[in-house]
């Protein structure tokens, strides 16, 4: 069960990253409040925690 845990959440990072790249690029004249540039940073902040809990898992399952 472990397997499909750590690949879910590598899937659910990937989906993620993808808003937050499209967020980027489509705003590139940087015309985000200041509220929108502290959710921007949150969600980086949070999206590096999962790939470390997710990296994490998949160390489990290969030992």
């Amino acid at each position: 069960m472990s397997d499909i845990r750590w690949i879910q959440r590598l899937e659910n990072l990937e989906k993620a990253n993808a808003l937050v790249q499209e967020v980027v690029i489509n705003n590139p004249a940087n015309t985000l409040s200041e509220l929108e540039k502290q959710g921007l940073i949150q969600r980086e902040e949070n999206r590096h925690h999962r790939y470390f809990v997710a990296l994490c898992l998949a160390c489990q399952t290969i030992q």
